[in-house]
């Protein structure tokens, strides 16, 4: 308290309020060298997945007769298991970006997931042509759970999983 020329105390005046500046997005070069590293590492694995294509071809193989191997409750309820979270990871992440009103998150998600199922469309369609067994689409026919039994693609994943990083 501060006491005025009347000997009463008066209530402290009150100093200036200066608000936060804003906070600026500075790049650094670490980022440059995180974002080299990251592209260095997508080409050898693009270049080990199509060096690879027989190998990969062959656990694929062992990974359908695994499937093949489980009884059709399980197998079903894996697929629907799967496609459940496929198709509830998005929506609940987009009403979470809604109850908060930020569109930034979306903003940034959407171009980087559109670039991930573009990349994977590219490598699954040029790069790794015929590189899955004959037999693997057949394997879950008739066995729809949500949707068909062949959704969520590779494309879909790797669309969510870009969106994700």
């Amino acid at each position: 308290m501060i006491s005025g020329s009347d000997g009463r105390d008066s209530p402290p005046t009150s100093a200036p309020v200066i608000d936060d500046p804003p906070r600026r997005t500075v790049r650094r070069a670490v980022d440059l060298w995180r974002l080299l590293v990251s592209l260095a590492v997508l080409l050898v694995t693009v270049l080990l997945a199509v060096a690879t294509r027989d190998f990969v071809r062959a656990a694929q193989q062992g990974l359908l007769a695994t499937a093949t191997a489980l009884p059709p409750a399980l197998r079903d309820a894996l697929v629907g298991t799967v496609q459940a979270v496929a198709l509830l990871a998005p929506v609940v992440a987009l009403a979470v970006w809604c109850v908060r009103r930020r569109a930034e998150p979306v903003l940034r998600v959407l171009p980087a997931a559109a670039l991930g199922g573009l990349g994977a469309w590219a490598l699954m369609h040029l790069a790794l042509v015929r590189g899955r067994p004959d037999a693997w689409p057949g394997v879950l026919d008739g066995r729809d759970g949500l949707v068909r039994a062949g959704w969520p693609s590779a494309v879909y994943l790797a669309a969510c999983a870009a969106a994700v990083v």
